[in-house]
Formats: structure tokens, C-alpha cells, sequence
């Protein structure tokens, strides 16, 4: 008991409640109801995929027809993709696919594209229930989210705000204290910046951003999010080419290693697979949060009308986070070799960068990351505030952009391997209330069209 009450104790008991939390019976849970929805939109996300891209990227610029949209105060598409992908791409999508190699090994990037196509049907049932139960304000917006859908659908407002408790918790914790500390890491380790200095300008942007509510993080959103993943991908891509005559082992690396064949000539076959199958699971739904309802409220927002177009959009969110930056992420990697020299998820990320383009990419990275982590923290403060507004009216909203900021600000000045921690705890448990309420609720899931 008394090694319990002890800083140590009190961290390593909050590692096993997390551990419990976010086991193989909550992936399993996930995983099962994923299948389930693959199974009730005829397996649209595989079959379908160039209908998914024409009836979502093809349109990215396109705005609702003027008849529909007038006097809408709803997000763009563009606007509404931007804050979704903010929330979720995150640097988990960089030095977590580097952790999840660093375990698993090649093969779970490969249950990492299992894990993100099954999760693209969760992530279509999320979008469809949370245009179709939302409300509309008098000026024209919209709200909603997973607390609506599970209130106005199913009726039972007290586990509504129970995730809407855990979803404003976890939206101040692993989506701000653990992202602004993410900040303050690189800038203290790559350009020599105190965390003081970089804590005070996190503080002063992020009290900007969300005192101005859900449209303001949703501008900054559709400015920051398109120019990170664009400077990603070329990044990427530069690695990718200088690397290209290693690419094509890397994917048989990812394959052989999923399916046992690398470990079975070591000896080590169940345990490989087993690690390679847990940990990609595990990553793809950190990564891509389908399932969890957390960019429910975002997509509540959208000026589109169509729930199954929102829905599509869903997809979308989860292919580009999972298939695409997830993706390019562990081939440069792999095809850089920096796997094998070992260090952190940071340092391997670093190091399979500046093997291809020099030191001097080692500096973009860092921007790259710190850009995803601000981003991270731009559509949490949009979620956040939808669950604190629909637990405490909207005339509460200022305390919260005023605790989001504060939370910032401590986050890039403390060691917050408790806080992550905790935050993963509340993480997971919004996926029971949302998962029931999305089964449930599944009647009004049909395919959607294929034209």
C-alpha cells in the first residue's frame, strides 16, 4: 500500500488502469464493430474506393449549391475536413508509427491498414448519425456530436454527458497538455528554445484561436492542416525517390513480417505475429480515433446536408491520416534504414529524414511535427468546446478557452508522462458510450450510394 501512495506507484498503477483500458478487449470490441458496419455498407470502403475519392477530395472546393447553403452558417468542406484531420493526425501519425515499428516491426504497419479500412466503416457510421441528429442555431451553425446523436437517437441524456465529460477531459489533456509538450520537446532539442518562451507563445496562440470559438479554429485549421501535410508529403516523397530501389523490399518486409514468414525462419513466429497484430491495431486506432466519436462533433458542423456524404467524408478523414501520411511515415523509415539504429521514436524519425535530405530536413521535420502537434491542438479545442458547451451552455464557453489555454501553457513547461497516461484512460473509455450509441443507432446506417 504504501509503494502505492508513492509518486512511482501512483504512476505505474494509472500504466495498468491505461493498459486495462486500451487492452485487446476494447481493440477487440472496436475491431468487431467495425466489421460489423463493413458488413452493413457492403464492404464500400474496398469495393468502392474511386466513388469514396470522386465523391469526396473531387470535391474538396466545392460548395453546397446556393439554394441549399443559403443562410448556413455550416464549415466548408474544406473547413470541415481541415479541423478533423487537425484532431487526429497529430504527431502520432509521425514518432507514433516510428513506436509502433520500433515494437511490432514492419508487419504492424500492415494490421495498421487492416485496422484503418475496417475503421473506415466505424468512421462513416460517426459521420451519417451526426448530420443527421444535430441542431441548428439561429444564426445558422450547427452542433452536435457524439453526445447529441446518443441523446437525440437513443434518448439517454446521462450517457451523453458522460462522454461528454471524458471527450472535454481528454480534450485537456492527450489533446493539449500532450501535444503543446510535444511543442516545447523539439523546440527546446532542435533550436535551443526554452520552454518558458515556447509555452508563452503556445499560451498567447491557443488562447487566440479558441477564445474565438469553433469558426476560428476551424480558419486556422483549413490554413495549417493543408500546408503541413503538403510539406510532409514532399518531404516524403524526396526520401521515397532518392530511396526508390529499397521500396519495393520495404512492402515485402511489411507483408512477410504481418503474415510470420520473417519470424518464422528465426524461431519466433507466435510471438512475432501476435506483437505485429496488437501493436498495429493498437496504433492504426490511436492514429486514425475511428470508432471513438471525437471528430463527430466537427462533421456536426459541415454546411453538407447529405448524412451519407458526410459519412463518406469520414472515410476519407481516416484513409488520408492512416493509408496516406501514416504510410509514407514507415516507408521512409524502413527505406532509410534508421530502424535498425535504434533510439527514440523521435531520433528514428530524424535520422530516416536526414539520411536522404541532409541535416538540414532534420529542422523541417521538427516544423512538421511541431505544425502537426499545433493543428492537434486547433481541432481539440473544437471539440472540446462542443462537449464543455453541451454539458454547461453556451454562456460557459469563455471558461473553457481560458482553461484550453492554461492547459497549454502547462503542458509545454511539465512532464506530463501521468497526464498522457490519464488522458489515454478517458480516451478509451469514450469508446463504450459511443460504440452503443453508433450499434444501436445503426438502423439508420444504409450504404451509401455508389454513383
Amino acid at each position: 500500500m504504501k509503494g502505492i501512495l508513492t509518486g512511482e506507484g501512483m504512476n505505474e498503477a494509472i500504466e495498468r488502469i491505461s493498459g486495462l483500458v486500451w487492452g485487446m478487449p476494447t481493440v477487440a470490441l472496436i475491431i468487431c464493430v467495425s466489421i460489423y458496419f463493413t458488413i452493413k455498407i457492403r464492404f464500400f470502403q474496398v469495393l468502392h474506393l474511386p466513388t469514396l475519392f470522386k465523391r469526396t477530395f473531387l470535391t474538396l472546393f466545392k460548395r453546397e449549391e446556393a439554394q441549399d447553403r443559403k443562410g448556413s452558417g455550416g464549415f466548408s468542406r474544406l473547413r470541415t475536413v481541415s479541423t478533423s484531420l487537425a484532431a487526429t493526425i497529430g504527431t502520432g501519425s509521425i514518432t507514433g508509427v516510428a513506436a509502433a515499428l520500433s515494437v511490432g516491426g514492419p508487419g504492424a504497419i500492415f494490421w495498421m491498414w487492416v485496422s484503418a479500412f475496417l475503421g473506415m466503416a466505424a468512421a462513416y457510421a460517426e459521420g451519417v448519425l451526426s448530420v443527421k441528429y444535430r441542431k441548428r442555431l439561429a444564426n445558422g451553425e450547427y452542433k452536435g456530436g457524439a453526445m447529441y446523436y446518443i441523446e437525440m437517437g437513443l434518448g439517454k441524456k446521462r450517457l451523453a454527458k458522460l462522454y461528454a465529460f471524458l471527450c472535454v477531459l481528454t480534450s485537456f489533456g492527450m489533446g493539449n497538455m500532450a501535444q503543446s509538450n510535444a511543442v516545447s520537446e523539439t523546440a527546446q532539442n532542435v533550436f535551443s528554445l526554452s520552454p518558458a518562451l515556447t509555452g508563452a507563445v503556445i499560451f498567447a496562440a491557443v488562447w487566440f484561436i479558441a477564445s474565438g470559438g469553433a469558426s476560428r479554429a476551424g480558419k486556422a485549421a483549413e490554413i495549417t492542416v493543408p500546408i503541413v501535410a503538403v510539406l510532409f508529403l514532399i518531404c516524403s516523397l524526396a526520401v521515397l525517390i532518392i530511396n526508390r530501389h529499397e521500396v519495393l523490399n520495404c512492402f515485402a518486409e511489411i507483408f512477410g513480417s504481418a503474415f510470420g514468414l520473417k519470424q518464422a525462419a528465426g524461431g519466433f513466429l507466435g510471438y512475432g505475429i501476435k506483437e505485429a497484430v496488437s501493436t498495429g491495431f493498437k496504433r492504426g486506432i490511436f492514429s486514425n480515433e475511428a470508432g471513438l466519436g471525437t471528430t463527430a462533433s466537427v462533421h456536426a458542423k459541415t454546411e453538407v446536408r447529405d448524412p451519407s456524404v458526410q459519412g463518406l467524408w469520414g472515410m476519407f478523414e481516416v484513409f488520408a491520416d492512416t493509408m496516406v501520411i501514416s504510410t509514407l511515415t514507415a516507408l521512409v523509415i524502413l527505406s532509410s534504414g534508421a530502424l535498425q539504429a535504434g533510439g527514440d521514436a523521435a531520433k528514428i524519425v530524424s535520422e530516416a529524414f536526414s539520411s536522404g535530405l541532409g541535416k538540414a530536413s532534420g529542422a523541417v521535420i521538427s516544423v512538421s511535427i511541431i505544425m502537426f502537434a499545433f493543428a492537434t491542438i486547433i481541432g481539440w479545442s473544437c471539440i472540446g468546446e462542443s462537449a464543455f458547451e453541451y454539458l454547461f451552455g453556451e454562456k460557459t464557453k469563455c471558461v473553457y478557452h481560458a482553461a484550453f489555454a492554461l492547459c497549454a501553457l502547462s503542458g509545454a513547461l511539465l512532464s506530463l508522462e501521468t497526464v498522457w497516461n490519464i488522458s489515454d484512460i478517458f480516451n478509451g473509455l469514450m469508446v463504450f458510450p459511443n460504440l452503443l450509441g453508433i450499434v444501436l443507432l445503426s438502423g439508420n446506417i444504409k450504404p451509401p450510394p455508389k454513383g
